[in-house]
């Protein structure tokens, strides 16, 4: 395994903490940006996008563990 820096393992650690926040709430992309570690959303951008070849609607899109409320009975 090769080593990594300091810079590089806090960058993944900050990555993967913006992926799950996207996988896991419907928060605005400046919260997750801010909440993950990861400044704005652009940086956020930038980054996600890097890592993984998507932007981070892209992948939030792709990969929201939320389930949609389910509809209400129409009442007659």
């Amino acid at each position: 395994m090769a080593a990594v820096s300091p810079l590089q393992w806090l960058l993944h650690q900050r990555i993967e903490r913006a992926r799950e926040l996207l996988e896991t709430t419907t928060l605005p992309m400046d919260q997750v940006a801010r909440a993950s570690g990861l400044g704005t959303a652009d940086s956020m951008r930038q980054h996600i996008q890097r890592r993984l070849g998507l932007t981070p609607s892209a992948y939030r899109a792709s990969f929201s563990r939320l389930t949609a409320a389910p509809v209400a009975a129409a009442t007659v």
